[in-house]
């Protein structure tokens, strides 16, 4: 078994599962207790990290770095997975992934990601792409740029186009991934770009032709929970018309469907 390389990680605990695997093979009497002794970390404390129990304290990896045995930019690129992991803050997720995405080492092992990266957080990538499946036939360009009602340069629906191709990306089977947490990073961009676009849409669009709808309430934090269940389930509905209908069909207009619920108010006690 090789040594696993840091820089081929989106998991830190997936880095230290695979690191402990290694040891376990390469020495014969090596344990995660004798581990916890050597480094002066409590019993069960890197079980509990691993299963998820507890974060990783800065204090606890000082003391675990020289037994891992990392170059000084590996150490560098550890401590920012670890925030991009642990840390509940969307600001310091985005900083520490952009950060990740400068070592040279992980850009060339994270190829696959930074491509649905760049698919995810762009609206017109994925309109774009939405368009040329629901086309039973193909279109240019131009035919394109006269179908977005949020204009893009031509030029740039071009790349887009080679992207899609260039990637296989025109296939909807082929957009799985298994680094959910940088997805969801990048997923904040989109977000924001239709809701935008919903923004715009209400002065722009015949109300005939939209459908926006709000309401303000209060809940407590098990009501909130059957909220969110009760949208995700009219969302899959709405996913579900939409496989069910006639793929190719150029009559076909693109909708974006979102659903959200957010606080007003600081949390209850």
């Amino acid at each position: 078994m090789k040594k696993p390389e840091v820089y081929k990680y989106n998991d830190y605990r997936e880095f230290l599962k695979d690191w402990l695997d290694f040891k376990k093979s390469s020495q014969s009497n090596f344990s995660i207790r004798g581990l916890s002794q050597k480094a002066g970390i409590a019993t069960g404390y890197i079980n509990m990290v691993l299963t998820k129990k507890r974060n990783i304290t800065n204090k606890a990896l000082d003391k675990l770095l020289p037994h891992l045995k990392l170059q000084p930019t590996e150490v560098n690129f550890l401590r920012e997975l670890i925030e991009f992991n642990d840390s509940s803050k969307h600001n310091l997720k985005i900083k520490s992934l952009n950060k990740m995405n400068q070592y040279k080492y992980y850009r060339e092992n994270s190829s696959e990601l930074n491509v649905l990266q760049t698919y995810i957080k762009n609206w017109h990538y994925v309109t774009i792409r939405e368009i040329m499946e629901s086309s039973n036939k193909k279109l240019s360009a131009k035919d394109i740029y006269k179908k977005l009602k949020f204009k893009v340069n031509i030029n740039e629906i071009e790349e887009v186009l080679d992207f899609l191709t260039k990637n296989n990306l025109n296939n909807s089977d082929n957009i799985r991934a298994e680094h959910q947490e940088s997805l969801r990073v990048s997923m904040s961009h989109f977000h924001q770009d239709m809701l935008n676009k919903a923004v715009d849409s209400i002065y722009i669009t015949e109300r005939e032709s939209r459908f926006i709808n709000a309401h303000v309430i209060g809940l407590d934090k098990k009501n909130y929970e059957k909220a969110k269940d009760i949208l995700q389930d009219a969302l899959e509905e709405i996913i579900k018309m939409s496989e069910s209908s006639d793929n190719k069909n150029d009559n076909k207009t693109i909708y974006n469907f979102s659903v959200l619920g957010f606080p007003l108010t600081e949390k209850g006690e």
